[in-house]
């Protein structure tokens, strides 16, 4: 996710939402150096060596504008009021701050969606929202727009198991209670793309806009 490098010198405060398994939690660091990085994510993710703070991105305790970058890759989607957290994001940045995201938009995974449903609520993949819902969260943000474009890709997986988790990574899946999707179920899916596979292995389509804003 390229922001800072064009829309800020070099960011001091760097508050990163949904870090997961830290993949771009050590790019940053890497990259721009901060003086103060906070990654948080609302879920512990296996592999994530970096300390975060477990804090859900939809309610945190800040009162103060305090960051000047804000900067989330693929989490927003799973929000359950996106125009009440940008709003909150807006007060969390100081002037000149910068919030930069990548949003999965309601094209992706759709062949997905309809296998998983076949499994009940066992493995249900989350609602994703049409881009008109996000283009009216940011402009009830009250946010500058400075980068809004839509990309789309294909991710390649050799098993529905190794899909599955990937998506339960990104938290893209639940279970309800204690169950969890079995062999058994692999395999029925694994048999609902098998038209769709090609030699690189089982796809996944994805649609994101990445978005850069400033206050």
């Amino acid at each position: 996710m390229e922001a800072s490098s064009t829309y800020l010198d070099s960011p001091k405060n760097v508050l990163e939402i949904g870090a997961n398994r830290g993949r771009l939690s050590n790019y940053i660091l890497e990259k721009y150096k901060p003086e103060l990085f906070l990654p948080t994510d609302k879920f512990l993710a296996k592999g994530n060596t970096l300390p975060k703070a477990l804090l859900d991105g939809e309610q945190l305790p800040f009162k103060e504008a305090r960051f000047d970058w804000i900067v989330s890759g693929g989490t927003f989607q799973w929000f359950e009021s996106l125009a009440l957290s940008l709003k909150n994001f807006r007060a969390y940045l100081k002037p000149k701050g910068t919030l930069s995201f990548s949003y999965f938009l309601k094209e992706s995974m759709e062949p997905l969606a309809s296998g998983i449903k076949s499994l009940g609520d066992e493995g249900r993949l989350l609602k994703l929202n049409e881009e008109p819902y996000l283009k009216q969260c940011l402009s009830e943000s009250k946010l500058n727009i400075l980068d809004y474009h839509v990309i789309e890709g294909v991710d390649y997986f050799e098993s529905m198991s190794s899909m599955l988790q990937h998506l339960r990574f990104i938290g893209a899946t639940h279970s309800n209670g204690h169950h969890n999707l079995r062999s058994k179920d692999f395999r029925a899916l694994d048999a609902y793309l098998k038209h769709k596979k090609e030699l690189q292995g089982l796809p996944l389509k994805w649609k994101a806009a990445t978005v850069v804003l400033t206050v």
